[in-house]
């Protein structure tokens, strides 16, 4: 069976504290690792897209007040959340009343009727009348499932739900009160054997609500997912460092062309990584422990399969080495904690507070934004313009070992780019691949041109409005290579003294516009 939480939220699309109330809830539902969540008074209006409100790992329906043009007051409004993997049968929402029914399909072909229900305080309609609609829709669904299990949640305020416990054989499981002393959130069910005895829960968000967890006698299977991890681990990485120290890098050094040496760079990079970092695939669950990280999982799979060869003395091995691990996993959980800013760190980590909450975009939607982006990325007339010879009496500015060598050093935590290759690679083997990287730098200085492989890159679509409707809502933030970022900072640090005036568009000259200006300047001093 699910387990389920029923809350009277208040406004889903609000913001306390300087947390909106989607990140809010999504905190308990994951801590509480609940399957369904049933949201009362969301106070959503018809025009909010589901992308505002909606929780990772979530499928949402919505009920909202207006929603069929019928009611124009305020507030109002019912929503249902229901985990992924979870298969959904049916949605029905009522026209007159503010109620939303979903049917879910539970393990062994059972059927399972959920009724989100919001009895305003102040209704257009007669108590009787929407007794009457509750009591047609369950036994309209038992007279099709009849082992069908019945799950009716709302906040039901002043409604009289006897008549509908007798009609049609329900049980009431809320006997404590819900808000101040009145038992106003309720949740009736035709097979209470199922569930255990409900609990009070305080909600993150500010509501005057307590929420209700209902907890099932046997709990659904967690959504698990496949993730991909490079093995990482020392005698790895040493394995890497060796490879790279032993790597002909003739093909790279003896080029002339400075597309073919960032390629031929990239491929072998990445070859390395493969043979040297093999990739892992493990499944994370939604119950795992913080402890249980990617690592361990991969190291229990390697033991299992010792065993079952009759390995044992590897798989004790390997065991320690875990024991290991998990030890030292659960002891940077409580260190690391102290002072102020570090304890609002951990408490913002737990807590989400300060969590940048995910927009989730329909598919169709992710695809226009796609194409939206690459259309301004793209200039469809843009003509690459012929090469021009220098003069080999004009000497370029170059850069020198300790310069590349201590750019790549200095390379801080930062996004993987669209060549996958991750930051690390540079800033940790910077003294083997600085002679390298050295070249092609310098290259592409010399023939004022910039790689093709590093125009590529990642867009990560940023909202520039709480509420994003349309595609020009969003920031593209373009996420380059790696390397790419380091030249355009260095030739920034280095070079800037060839500038003389800000360009138009940034506070400093980034490294494309300072190549231009470099090549200008080049052309004037040729000519004098």
């Amino acid at each position: 069976m699910p387990k389920c939480l029923l809350i009277n939220i208040c406004g889903l699309n609000k913001t306390k504290n300087r947390v909106r109330a989607p990140v809010a809830l999504a905190a308990n539902m994951i801590a509480t690792d609940v399957d369904i969540c049933i949201v009362s008074e969301t106070h959503l209006k018809p025009d909010t897209p589901d992308s505002v409100v909606a929780i990772s790992n979530y499928v949402l329906h919505r009920r909202d007040r207006n929603c069929f043009g019928n009611d124009k007051r305020k507030g109002g409004g019912v929503a249902v959340y229901v985990r992924s993997n979870i298969h959904i049968e049916s949605v029905d929402r009522s026209d007159k009343y503010e109620s939303i029914s979903v049917i879910v399909k539970l393990p062994g072909d059972h059927n399972m009727l959920i009724c989100g229900v919001y009895n305003p305080p102040k209704t257009k309609y007669q108590e009787m009348d929407l007794l009457n609609f509750l009591t047609e829709k369950m036994d309209d669904f038992l007279d099709t499932n009849p082992d069908g299990v019945v799950l009716c949640r709302g906040d039901f305020n002043n409604l009289k739900i006897e008549n509908l416990v007798t009609n049609v054989g329900l049980d009431v499981m809320v006997d404590f009160p819900t808000r101040n002393n009145a038992i106003l959130d309720n949740c009736l069910t035709n097979r209470a054997d199922l569930f255990t005895k409900p609990y009070s829960l305080q909600m993150q968000i500010k509501t005057d609500h307590l929420g209700i967890i209902v907890p099932p006698g046997t709990k659904l299977k967690p959504i698990r997912v496949k993730c991909t991890i490079r093995d990482r681990r020392t005698h790895r990485m040493l394995a890497l460092k060796n490879a790279l120290q032993q790597q002909n890098w003739s093909k790279v050094l003896d080029s002339d062309d400075v597309n073919e040496a960032a390629n031929i760079l990239h491929t072998t990079i990445i070859s390395l990584l493969d043979s040297c970092l093999p990739t892992r695939t493990v499944k994370k669950s939604t119950r795992d422990p913080i402890w249980l990280t990617p690592l361990v999982k991969s190291l229990l799979q390697r033991k299992y399969k010792l065993v079952a060869r009759g390995k044992n003395d590897q798989a004790e091995e390997v065991s320690k080495r875990i024991a290991e691990i998990i030890a030292q996993n659960r002891r940077n959980m409580d260190t690391g904690t102290f002072g102020s800013g570090s304890w609002w760190n951990k408490i913002d980590k737990l807590s989400l507070r300060k969590d940048t909450p995910r927009v989730l975009l329909e598919r169709n939607f992710v695809e226009d934004l796609n194409d939206y982006f690459a259309d301004v990325c793209h200039d469809p007339e843009y003509e690459e313009p012929l090469k021009m010879d220098i003069s080999t009496a004009f000497e370029t500015p170059q850069l020198d070992y300790d310069q590349v060598y201590n750019a790549l050093g200095s390379i801080k935590r930062t996004a993987t780019g669209s060549d996958k290759i991750p930051y690390w690679i540079w800033k940790d083997f910077a003294n083997i691949l600085s002679p390298v990287v050295m070249k092609v730098w310098n290259m592409s200085l010399a023939t004022s041109m910039w790689p093709r492989l590093w125009k590529i890159a990642n867009i990560n679509p940023i909202p520039k409005v709480d509420i994003p409707k349309i595609k020009k809502d969003f920031r593209g933030i373009n996420i380059t290579p790696v390397i790419a970022r380091a030249f355009e900072r260095i030739v920034y640090e280095h070079f800037s003294h060839f500038e003389d005036q800000w360009h138009v568009f940034s506070c400093k000259p980034v490294a494309l516009t300072t190549l231009v200006q470099i090549l200008s300047e080049v052309v004037v001093w040729e000519k004098l």
